[in-house]
């Protein structure tokens, strides 16, 4: 079984962001078979920011893939990136086509960059990315 932690811009995001295309690109991620996608809470207005902290480090340091939804920066992603970095894990950095990307995350060793054509909130671009996702676990896995 393959962990997949889905990180993601989720404050001062657009409400669409948050709310409904992580949802959809978690459950599209669910789909692949032999994935387990990892829970998120950081929402969760009661959890203080060291606990957020803790839990998401841990989460994506345990994670054998991280899926970092690039679209809105967040420096709360770059630093999961970097622990991801640091432990010389894979990280699957997906972004726009035609969105700007800063040169860093794109030049970080031990990550990936796959570009989806697909910019708004919707199935196809969750779709895009399940495909980008699963290509790549069937390559790694010959």
């Amino acid at each position: 079984m393959t962990t997949i932690y889905l990180g993601m811009a989720l404050s001062d995001t657009p409400e669409w962001w948050h709310k409904e295309f992580h949802d959809l690109v978690r459950k599209a991620l669910a789909r692949i078979p032999g994935v387990t996608v990892t829970k998120f809470v950081g929402l969760d207005k009661t959890t203080s920011a060291g606990d957020v902290y803790d839990y998401d480090i841990d989460l994506a340091s345990e994670a054998d893939l991280m899926v970092a939804l690039t679209r809105f920066p967040s420096l709360g992603l770059g630093m999961e990136i970097q622990a991801r970095v640091a432990l010389k894990k894979p990280t699957m950095l997906l972004h726009p086509a035609e969105a700007y990307l800063s040169k860093m995350p794109r030049g970080a060793p031990y990550t990936q960059l796959h570009l989806y054509s697909q910019e708004g909130v919707n199935k196809f671009a969750a779709q895009e990315i399940r495909a980008h996702v699963r290509n790549t676990l069937v390559f790694n896995a010959l």
